[in-house]
């Protein structure tokens, strides 16, 4: 049987989002939102490593490319609360600064997974 990414499953991701601890308030700063999808797409790696999806010893998240489309880590767009899931979901945002946000995110996971997974995903921000 063949075992999928945790972003696969949008019934499990849900699931498994509200699991790893998503905001229950809502959100009205990107700095915020920067912070939950970090702390969501440690979790989801976490999961997929645990899953046989990733190897244990990623080297990157370009690497993690190579096994899933990592970039669906960074969103949700299943969530309830579309500013959480997404930062498409910010009105009057141009591209460039909602891939600035994105790009956020993608530097910390890389530093993380590069430092063997240490820390706190949240430590390489």
């Amino acid at each position: 049987m063949k075992v999928n990414s945790v972003t696969e499953d949008q019934e499990k991701l849900n699931n498994f989002e509200s699991a790893c601890g998503i905001l229950t308030v809502p959100v009205d700063q990107p700095d915020l939102v920067v912070r939950h999808r970090l702390k969501v797409a440690a979790c989801f790696i976490e999961e997929d490593i645990r899953r046989g999806i990733l190897p244990e010893k990623v080297s990157g998240f370009s690497e993690a490319h190579d096994y899933v489309d990592a970039n669906m880590y960074l969103i949700n767009e299943g969530c309830a609360d579309p500013k959480i899931g997404s930062f498409y979901a910010w009105d009057g945002w141009s591209v460039d600064r909602i891939c600035e946000h994105f790009n956020f995110i993608i530097e910390a996971l890389d530093k993380w997974l590069k430092d063997g997974r240490c820390m706190p995903a949240m430590m390489y921000l």
